[in-house]
Parts: C-alpha cells; sequence; structure tokens
C-alpha cells in the first residue's frame, strides 16, 4: 500500500496545482468566514445583544459554519440533478478568533524531505485531507466549488 506522499508524488505537476488551488480557494474561504464572524458579532452587539444579563437571563451568540466541498461539472462522477457533495468540513469555532489566521496546518512541514513539507495548508484543507478524506488525492481533484453557510446563531436562557 502507497503513502500519502508516494501518491503525492506520482501525481502530475498540473494535478498538483490544482490541488494548491483547492487549497487557496480553502482559505479564501476562512478569510470571508472569519470577517463575516466579526461583522455579525458587531451587529448583534449593536442591535443590543448581551452576554450576561443578571443571574436569570443569559443571552449568547455563536457562529457555525458549513463548507461544501462540490464536485467539477465536468467530473464524470457529477449528477445534473444532485447536490454533487463530496465533503461538508466544519470550521471550529477556535479557528474564528484566532489571532494568526495565516498559520499552516500542514503536519508534514518539520517532516525533512517529505513531499508535502514545503506546502502550506489552511485548517479547511487539513481538515479535508487528513480528517475527511483521508488524503484521497483522486476525491480531492475532483472538487471544483464550494459552498460555505456562515450561521450566527443567537441564544437566550431565562430561569427562575
Amino acid at each position: 500500500m502507497t503513502t500519502p506522499a508516494e501518491r503525492f508524488s506520482a501525481l502530475t505537476s498540473k494535478e498538483q496545482e490544482r490541488l494548491r488551488l483547492l487549497n487557496e480557494k480553502l482559505w479564501a474561504a476562512e478569510e470571508w468566514i472569519r470577517q463575516r464572524h466579526a461583522r455579525s458579532l458587531e451587529w448583534y452587539y449593536g442591535a443590543g445583544g448581551l452576554r450576561r444579563h443578571g443571574d436569570a437571563l443569559f443571552e449568547n451568540v455563536e457562529t457555525e459554519v458549513a463548507v461544501q466541498c462540490i464536485l467539477r461539472e465536468d467530473h464524470p462522477g457529477w449528477k445534473k440533478d444532485d447536490d454533487n457533495i463530496v465533503a461538508t468540513l466544519l470550521l471550529p469555532s477556535a479557528c474564528l478568533d484566532e489571532g494568526n489566521p495565516r498559520r499552516n496546518w500542514n503536519e508534514y512541514q518539520h517532516w525533512d524531505g517529505h513531499p508535502l513539507q514545503g506546502e502550506y495548508h489552511c485548517w479547511l484543507f487539513h481538515d479535508l485531507c487528513d480528517h475527511v478524506l483521508g488524503y484521497d488525492w483522486g476525491a480531492l481533484l475532483g472538487i471544483g466549488k464550494i459552498w460555505t453557510d456562515v450561521m450566527l446563531i443567537q441564544q437566550r436562557i431565562e430561569s427562575w
């Protein structure tokens, strides 16, 4: 059985570049998500949203993010009347408020001689490769669209 590194090395330069483009698109999505998250919180607190109001009333807000990776329309598995979702990713709230949004999540960045060592991986690309698709480069190469949902969840708890 071959390793992800061996399979990556076997990809053509065009395929490797396509994976880099996917990473860039996911990084751009992360940036857009962080902007929407910050703006949503500004709107919420500007409209009078509270974090805590006494012992009996508690209000809070959180942002939930879902990123769907969708097949390219020229992919052989693409179906006209289907959602064509390859994977759904969730961006952890820690990534929304992270002090270093350009952090490199590449697990191989410190492995001398590893073919992925010099690659920058945003969180979503790392999650997609490492956790969701298990370095299935074929599945990753099939992605041609990203659908992003950012939802502000307003919560209120009252007790007596």
